[in-house]
């Protein structure tokens, strides 16, 4: 089975070291979506950065700043 594709705006509170885009947002959506991920499993996550563009959010994606 094919995972769901979510498009997640990028969130002014940050992480205050480089990471993965899923790790480095921090903001209220961002914290639900990792709440309430079954077992941990984060689906396939675009991230619309106002910076970066459309970057992958997995842990394979772009590392930000």
């Amino acid at each position: 089975m094919s995972k769901p594709l979510i498009l997640m705006a990028c969130s002014s509170t940050k992480l205050g070291h480089p990471a993965p885009a899923q790790d480095f947002y921090q903001g209220v959506m961002w914290q639900s979506l990792r709440a309430n991920l079954p077992d941990g499993q984060l689906p396939h996550v675009v991230v619309l950065s106002a910076l970066h563009g459309f970057i992958p959010g997995s842990r394979g994606g772009r590392t930000l700043r």
